[in-house]
C-alpha cells in the first residue's frame, strides 16, 4: 500500500499525518482517474470493499488471470456479490501465497484498497487484510461484476484454485 499503510489503519499516524495521506490519495485519484478503464471507475464507485470477504480466488497462470470473488455490504445497507477478474495479470509467487493465505483464513477481510495506474498503463488494485496481508495485483484489464446478495456466507470449499491448461472451472 502506498498510502493507507498498516500504520494508517492501526490509527499509528497523527491527525495530520492521516489527513495528509487522505489529501494526497484523494489528489492521485484526481490526476489519473481519466486514464482508468469504466472498469476500474466503477470498482472505486462500486459497492465498498471495506469488511469484504474473499469467497474464493482463481487463479489461472498460463492466461495470467485472476479472479476475486467477493461478499461485501452489512445488513443495513445491504450485501453485494462483487466478481472481479484481472487480465494480464503479474503475480509472483509472494503475491500467490499471500492471496491463498487470506483466501483460505474464513476470518480474514479487505480493509482497504487502493487503485493505480503507471505510465505505460499498468493498473495495480491494492488490498489491505486482516489481520496480516497486503497484496498488490497489478494487470492489463478489469470485469467488474456486481450483484445483489441474501447474506455474507460464503461456500467454503475451494477457497484457492489453481487452474492449469485443460481444466475447468
Amino acid at each position: 500500500m502506498r498510502y493507507f499503510t498498516r500504520g494508517w489503519a492501526n490509527g499509528e499516524l497523527t491527525e495530520e499525518e492521516d489527513d495528509t495521506l487522505s489529501r494526497a490519495y484523494e489528489a492521485r485519484l484526481t490526476e489519473i482517474t481519466p486514464r482508468l478503464p469504466p472498469s476500474m471507475v466503477r470498482l472505486l464507485e462500486g459497492a465498498s470493499l471495506h469488511d469484504a470477504i474473499i469467497e474464493s480466488v482463481r487463479w489461472a497462470p498460463s492466461q495470467a488471470e485472476l479472479r476475486l470473488k467477493l461478499v461485501c455490504g452489512a445488513s443495513d445497507v445491504g450485501y453485494r456479490g462483487v466478481q472481479l477478474t484481472y487480465r494480464g495479470a503479474m503475480l509472483g509467487k509472494a503475491r500467490i501465497e499471500s492471496l491463498r493465505n487470506v483466501a483460505n483464513d474464513r476470518e480474514a477481510c479487505i480493509l482497504y484498497q487502493e487503485v493505480d495506474i503507471d505510465e505505460e498503463g499498468v493498473l495495480a488494485h491494492r488490498l489491505l487484510c486482516w489481520p496480516n496481508a497486503e497484496v498488490t495485483i497489478e494487470f492489463r484489464e478489469l470485469d467488474y461484476v456486481s450483484a445483489p446478495r441474501d447474506d455474507r456466507r460464503v461456500t467454503l470449499a475451494g477457497a484457492f484454485v489453481v487452474v492449469e491448461d485443460g481444466d475447468d472451472e
